[in-house]
């Protein structure tokens, strides 16, 4: 059983990045002035309608419950169970079940006491899951505009027991995996043991799950794309993603896409400028010394001493440069993200902050 998946998705670029750390086309009011443009455009409209349409009503958009099936089965027939089901659940195996020693840890993995009692409250909390189902439907639907041809994966929801906070959501081409042990976090007291500090458990809860799929599944998609390993490049990378969630999950908070409360947001917000300056100063951008960039693209607490800032300011900047480069150029979603170039992106975003 794979308790560790071996794509990471958000923290695929990070890894290249010296393992630091690890979710578009403007729409714009086309006015068709004449009858042939106005056919035109209701005819392109319709193709998007009926792209989404399709996604909502072809697909299955089930979350398929691994963590049910591994802690609710009895160990008798657990064998049994899963080879019923290997195909189903084939990306989440690691070795065949006919391998004596592989179906002896799956059986242990089953009957660790902690884990046992992660999923009784994951019973507690996340019984049913319709809600996310929904959720994922109607953002994969908006997905259908910017990426057409894009393949809706397998959802599964599990309990990892890996608690490395940037595999709490995996996802590849084919899958996206849900490690719902994290999202318990501020119910399960025994959550102290597994090395999760509270700036992360702060941000385990149900209200996160969407935006850490949405980002697992942009930086899935850019990972196939992006190169290089200076801070601006950092800083463009998860710009993109930012930029992706603004468009496909439009309903959701700024502070909470990026994963901030909204009074660290806010304090983003009115020190642009200084931080854009110390970025300048200190000649950071082009930067791939992990010693000098790791304050500005790691979680914590906060950046360096600053009171009441939050942590990745790389996470800020990139999305504000995107978001320029975006109003300026017009480019599609797909051009943004096959843009590698990210002095390009930044020279052409004419992104200059002023201090306050």
């Amino acid at each position: 059983m794979r308790a560790v998946a071996s794509c990471k998705s958000h923290n695929d670029l990070s890894n290249n990045f010296l393992h630091m750390r690890k979710n578009v086309f403007l729409l714009g009011a086309a006015i068709c002035f004449s009858l042939f443009m106005t056919v035109g455009c209701k005819g392109k409209k319709e193709k998007v309608e009926d792209r989404k349409k399709e996604v909502v009503e072809n697909n299955e958009f089930k979350i398929k419950r691994f963590d049910k099936l591994l802690f609710e089965t009895d160990t008798r027939y657990l064998k049994d169970t899963l080879t019923k089901y290997q195909q189903e659940y084939r990306f989440l195996f690691d070795a065949p079940l006919s391998d004596s020693g592989y179906f002896r840890s799956v059986v242990e993995f089953t009957k660790d006491t902690v884990l046992r009692e992660v999923y009784k409250s994951i019973k507690e909390h996340y019984s049913n899951l319709s809600w996310l189902e929904w959720q994922l439907k109607e953002t994969f639907s908006n997905m259908k505009e910017y990426f057409p041809d894009m393949k809706v994966p397998t959802f599964y929801a599990l309990i990892s027991g890996n608690y490395d906070y940037y595999d709490r959501i995996v996802a590849t081409d084919d899958f996206l995996a849900i490690s719902l042990d994290f999202y318990v976090a501020k119910y399960f007291q025994k959550y102290s043991h597994f090395g999760l500090s509270q700036y992360m458990i702060d941000f385990l809860d149900s209200n996160n799950i969407l935006v850490d799929c949405i980002s697992a599944w942009g930086g899935n998609i850019l990972s196939k794309r992006q190169e290089g390993k200076t801070l601006l490049d950092i800083m463009i990378y998860q710009g993109k993603i930012l930029y992706f969630m603004d468009k496909v999950i439009p309903q959701v908070f700024d502070y909470n896409k990026i994963r901030y409360t909204s009074r660290q947001l806010t304090w983003c917000q009115q020190n642009e400028g200084m931080i854009w300056g110390l970025f300048i100063q200190k000649k950071l951008l082009y930067e791939q010394d992990i010693n000098k960039i790791r304050p500005f693209v790691s979680e914590g607490p906060k950046t360096l001493n600053f009171e009441g800032s939050p942590a990745r300011w790389a996470d800020y900047i990139g999305w504000q440069i995107v978001k320029k480069y975006m109003d300026k150029t017009n480019a599609s979603m797909a051009e943004l993200f096959d843009n590698t170039d990210s002095q390009k992106i930044l020279t052409e975003s004419g992104y200059k902050p002023k201090r306050r």
